[in-house]
């Protein structure tokens, strides 16, 4: 086991070096992660395992969606909290909900997204879905490598459809079968199945 952790390390520092990515400019947005308002590290009054906090801050998305997908109860249509460039902004434009007097934090409402938000092509999809990918395969990994190529082709599957159908036809395909297999078990190889 810590030779496979110490492998996974090793890409990983490797990949970042040969592949860096541009980090995000949250400067102008008034709830950036680390912001006492919201941290990627709770959620409410809940914590959250430290590969939750860790993964939601290498992929710069919310915890609160990396742990709905680690206890298997992630909203379909929510998958744009996946994507690093709209993850952080879900806050945003939300009213309070309240104040936690005994933190002294306010209560935000939360952005439930719709079709509507993932616009008339699959390009916010195909990015939201990648990072549920990654995101599932850094919490169960090698274990469930089946589940991740039938992920792989589910979303495959679905690129293709757009070629044919209308982008606004294949999303709603897409959450129906996301939903399904979320209600079933996530964890099932033949849910996948197309």
């Amino acid at each position: 086991m810590a030779r496979a952790d110490a492998t996974e390390a090793e890409a990983r520092a490797s990949a970042a070096m040969h592949n860096p990515q541009p980090t995000l400019n949250l400067d102008t947005v008034d709830n950036q992660p680390g912001d006492p308002v919201y941290s990627a590290e709770t959620w409410g009054d809940q914590g959250f395992p430290k590969n939750v906090c860790t993964i939601a801050s290498d992929l710069e998305v919310a915890a609160g969606a990396v742990y709905q997908v680690y206890i298997g109860e992630f909203e379909p249509l929510n998958l744009l909290r996946l994507d690093p460039t709209l993850g952080w902004f879900v806050y945003e434009n939300e009213s309070t909900d309240g104040m936690d007097h005994s933190s002294g934090t306010m209560l935000l409402k939360k952005k439930f997204f719709t079709a509507k938000d993932y616009g008339d092509t699959p390009s916010l999809f195909i990015t939201a879905f990648a990072n549920y990918i990654v995101v599932y395969y850094r919490l169960f990994g090698v274990r469930r490598l089946d589940v991740l190529l039938a992920q792989l082709r589910f979303l495959s599957h679905v690129l293709q459809l757009s070629e044919t159908f209308t982008w606004e036809s294949c999303l709603e395909y897409a959450m129906r079968r996301l939903t399904a297999i979320r209600d079933n078990d996530v964890h099932d190889v033949a849910e996948w199945h197309i």
